[in-house]
């Protein structure tokens, strides 16, 4: 691949296809090219000669393809021009024209070379005959192509690169509704496009969609959890067999009915008026880039000719996809091919005896390491028992409380007066559910819903019935889980709506209030006991603990000698044997993961401290001197080390309440049981994440190294040819 002015090429193999209707950039050179100017070939791939070279029966097949039309070998100046404006144009402030555009043309060279390439591939998997048979290679996808255009209508009947993709996409045309497996690659990469204009569409159609106001305040925005509202990245839909024909997701232009439009759904407050007047604008980007034919009937997308432009497009780049997942099958096949544990295992004995000889040298490492958590940067070994992460959520002082501890503080109180003195303050402090601003009366910024009726969603009571995330837990088709988060628990507070207006009020709790409800909450997500106990050594408003006893205080050094005074209240999941391993901690609908998740979902609905949401499992916490405020610091650490996963303990600071929970403990040593092949496939084990791991080094590597290696052979000058003067001005913009 070549290289421009150090220009780090987009990899072919992963390059989305370049969508015109897509741009953000608009350049004043896009209005000016000719349509015969963006006919031009600025390049052209042909594989097949250097097939011959090595004397492989399939040159000819590749041959026959392009012969025959089915196989695109010309990269037009158009296609070069819509990869810049979709994509290309963010590289130019950093190396200009020139290195941009080359670096897009030498992209979607390697693009046609691995298209090409993969054909060749399988056209053996199809029709693997002997050598001697060379033309049956590709004859069933030279007839299947012909059929297709005979029963073809329109401008489709002009491109049959389509038909000759969809049958390597659709294992040889034998592809059909019933067999999924056989027609998915093709039906997702239709999908992609169509749902890519309608996402266009959308974009431009808000423009015209007059806004609602909002009556009602809700308050501040309240950070959301990761993967609310996410759609899978595999997500398609796809299509169905009715009485009467197929139903397939369309692009709603407001020329047909959005209700005809199966699987899309149009934006609040969009109406055939101002859908209309998106199409059109769309239509107008196109017709002035030449890409729409005189006399084309542009009221239905699908039968224009730049549809199938766009649809080659797609479809090449979904077929590189396959490819490369046929290639990771491969990979993976190898390597569970012999017993999987003689590499896996291997490999996870070295990297854990380096984590013990590093973390053992230097303990901060391995505290380093824990701040950097991620489902791919577990720690094997822990050099020292104590060690944990906790969330946190914080019930703050009000604006009025803080006022009045500034006084007293000013006042030249002592310190232990100052702690009796916020003693008191802190049973005035009010919880209340903080999710006030994930109501909205505008659909796309609301993520309430009523949990009675059609969802039928079994959720915890408070005094209202909304739950968020709908989606998240009702359609678990097309979207992502949210991660450790049990999605259950109802808004506290009062929740009427009247002509889609929120009208939201959050019950207010004190501490102990709140501490109830956190344990009725956790122990119905769990089906265990939680319980606990206010501590005994707790020095409340009075100065004195449970037993009578003042602060412990040093004068001299003006220090609190013992702050588990500090401990306002201690409690415990009632987990059984076997509940907690780390070794199955995110593992769905264990008692555990159920656990962290009930107390995670309850910190997003109370907690002001943010910087502890969308944590991996909260804040790193070591058994030595900590950052944190001494009295968080003493009660984290006691949780752990007392407590263990599942414990709880409830202190003060400046900031208000803290209610701590451990969400995981790190003992002396191994913190797992090594990798179990029989746990490989099972969603959340450690053995699952670390196999994992593993794969995706040892099968990206492959997969790289072959398709790196085809290039290598496949793009050379006797393969491919560019016109860099037809591009040139281009090139020479600026």
């Amino acid at each position: 691949m070549s290289k421009k002015k150090g220009v780090k090429v987009v990899s072919a193999l992963c390059m989305a296809a370049a969508l015109t209707f897509g741009a953000t950039a608009c350049d004043a050179f896009i209005t000016t090219n000719s349509d015969a100017d963006l006919k031009q070939v600025v390049a052209t791939v042909n594989i097949s000669s250097r097939l011959s070279e090595e004397q492989d029966v399939r040159a000819a097949a590749i041959q026959a393809l392009v012969d025959m039309g089915g196989l695109r070998t010309d990269v037009p100046k158009r296609d070069l021009i819509a990869f810049y404006m979709s994509t290309g144009y963010q590289y130019v402030e950093s190396y200009g024209y020139e290195a941009t555009f080359n670096m897009l043309l030498d992209s979607l060279v390697d693009r046609k070379v691995m298209v090409q390439y993969a054909m060749a591939y399988y056209l053996d998997k199809l029709d693997p005959t002997p050598a001697d048979k060379t033309d049956s290679l590709v004859d069933g996808c030279i007839d299947y192509v012909q059929d297709a255009l005979d029963s073809a209508e329109g401008v489709a009947k002009n491109h049959p690169e389509v038909f000759t993709l969809q049958y390597f996409l659709t294992n040889g045309g034998k592809g059909n509704l019933v067999d999924e497996n056989n027609t998915k690659d093709y039906d997702k990469a239709v999908y992609n496009l169509k749902k890519s204009v309608n996402d266009s569409l959308d974009s431009a159609e808000k423009s015209y969609i007059k806004e609602k106001s909002d009556s009602h305040e809700h308050g501040e925005v309240r950070t959301l959890p990761t993967g609310a509202g996410t759609e899978k990245s595999d997500y398609y839909v796809a299509p169905v067999e009715e009485v009467g024909g197929v139903k397939a997701y369309e692009i709603y232009n407001g020329f047909n009915d959005e209700s005809a439009c199966y699987g899309y759904e149009a934006l609040d407050g969009s109406t055939k008026v101002t859908r209309l007047k998106a199409y059109n604008s769309f239509l107008r980007n196109l017709q002035n880039n030449d890409l729409i034919k005189e006399g084309e009937d542009t009221t239905d997308f699908t039968k224009m000719d730049y549809y199938y432009v766009e649809l080659a497009n797609q479809l090449e780049v979904a077929l590189i996809t396959k490819y490369t997942e046929d290639l990771e099958k491969e990979a993976e096949d190898e390597l569970l091919r012999n017993d999987p544990n003689s590499y896996v295992d291997s490999r996870y004995n070295e990297t854990k005896a380096k984590e013990k000889e590093k973390y053992d040298e230097n303990e901060s490492a391995f505290e380093e390491a824990l701040n950097g958590l991620s489902d791919t940067t577990l720690p094997l070994y822990s050099p020292k028992a104590g060690y944990g992460l906790v969330y946190n959520i914080l019930i703050p002082f009000s604006a009025s409380q803080n006022d009045k501890y500034t006084a007293e503080q000013a006042r030249d109180r002592t310190d232990t007066e100052l702690a009796t003195y916020r003693a008191n303050l802190l049973m005035d402090v009010q919880s209340k559910d903080l999710r006030t601003s994930w109501f909205s009366e505008h659909e796309d910024d609301n993520y309430a819903y009523a949990s009675t009726g059609a969802s039928g969603v079994d959720y915890y009571g408070t005094e209202s019935n909304y739950l968020f995330f709908e989606d998240n837990y009702t359609n678990t088709e097309k979207y992502e889980a949210i991660g450790q988060y049990l999605g259950k628990y109802a808004f506290n507070g009062t929740v009427t709506k009247t002509d889609d207006k929120f009208t939201v009020k959050a019950k207010k709790m004190g501490i102990d209030a709140f501490i109830a409800e956190m344990e009725a909450y956790m122990a119905f997500a769990t089906g265990k006991t939680v319980s606990g106990d206010k501590y005994d050594k707790y020095v409340g408003p009075n100065g004195l603990d449970n037993n009578g006893n003042p602060y412990d205080y040093d004068v001299n050094l003006k220090k609190f000698n013992d702050y588990s005074q500090f401990m306002y209240y201690t409690g415990k999941v009632n987990f059984a044997a076997g509940d907690v391993s780390a070794d199955n901690y995110f593992v769905k609908d264990t008692v555990a993961n159920k656990a962290v998740s009930a107390f995670n979902e309850l910190m997003f609905a109370y907690s002001t401290d943010t910087g502890c949401l969308n944590t991996y499992m909260g804040y790193v916490v070591s058994p030595y001197k900590t950052s944190f405020v001494p009295e968080f610091e003493y009660a984290a650490q006691y949780a752990i080390r007392e407590l263990g996963v599942g414990g709880y303990v409830v202190c003060p600071s400046t900031y208000g309440w803290h209610i701590i929970y451990v969400t995981h403990v790190y003992g002396e040593g191994d913190v797992y049981e090594g990798f179990k092949k029989d746990q490989k496939d099972t969603d959340g084990t450690f053995s699952q994440l670390y196999f994992d791991k593993i794969k995706e080094s040892f099968v990206g590597t492959y997969a790289q190294k072959v398709q790196d290696n085809a290039l290598k052979a496949y793009n050379t000058d006797s393969t491919v040819v560019r016109y860099p003067d037809r591009y040139k001005n281009l090139t020479e913009l600026g």
